[in-house]
């Protein structure tokens, strides 16, 4: 789960849709009203329902935009369409319906320069900070592992590539192409391409994901008081 999570938040915040734009086949981007008295900062994630402060189907997303936008914010979602729940429900919602949120907290928190590692919509923690370092200079010194299934999985592709230029490493598991390797990140992937151990490793994305390659980072000699993990 998201640090410091706790399920059933008090959704206190009225707001509405401003847009839902579909960054790839089952993502999208959803941009909601600011509520005049919410505050958040990068890193920070809400739960959020739709329609009735009370309604059953709820769940926690990251917020994507920077805290200094003053009219919406932002979030990046991913649809599981077999589950029928609420990411489903929310990708069929319309511009000005309402929605809740809750108070923001922290999902992550940035210690420094080092190497974010992430698998499909694992990203969205990241991408803020991303845009902030880029847009600050402070980019020099972080990469980028992606694991995703097939090119058409990669969310904000172009976009990560002019944060990153070619500091972002995409992975691919289940297509070959010229473009991204077709391999896991694992091990073998680890020794390779990391510079030096002594940095810091953001994770994000499904707990067996995480779990393996926390154990292989460990393996090939990260210290784990340098691992921070993002369920």
């Amino acid at each position: 789960m998201f640090k410091n999570y706790q399920k059933n938040k008090a959704l206190k915040y009225l707001s509405k849709i401003l847009n839902i734009n579909w960054l790839t086949h089952d993502v999208f981007q959803l941009k909601i009203v600011k509520p005049e008295s919410f505050i958040y900062h990068i890193g920070q994630a809400v739960e959020i329902t739709l329609g009735e402060e009370k309604a059953e189907l709820r769940a926690p997303f990251t917020i994507t935009s920077n805290y200094e936008s003053s009219e919406e914010i932002e979030f990046i979602i991913k649809v599981y369409p077999k589950h029928n729940g609420f990411t489903s429900q929310l990708s069929r919602a319309k511009v000005n319906d309402i929605l809740f949120i809750s108070e923001a907290w922290d999902s992550f928190s940035y210690e420094g320069p080092g190497i974010f590692i992430a698998a499909g919509s694992g990203i969205t923690p990241f991408v803020p900070l991303l845009r902030r370092l880029k847009k600050q200079n402070r980019i020099d010194g972080h990469q980028l592992f992606f694991a995703n299934k097939k090119s058409r999985d990669i969310i904000l592709k172009d976009e990560l590539k002019y944060i990153l230029g070619n500091s972002v490493l995409n992975i691919l598991s289940k297509e070959s192409i010229n473009e991204f390797p077709l391999r896991h990140i694992d091990f073998d992937f680890l020794s390779e391409h990391i510079r030096t151990i002594d940095q810091f490793f953001y994770l994000c994305g499904p707990t067996s994901f995480i779990d393996s390659v926390k154990r292989d980072l460990i393996k090939v000699g990260v210290k784990e008081e340098l691992i921070q993990t993002i369920y």
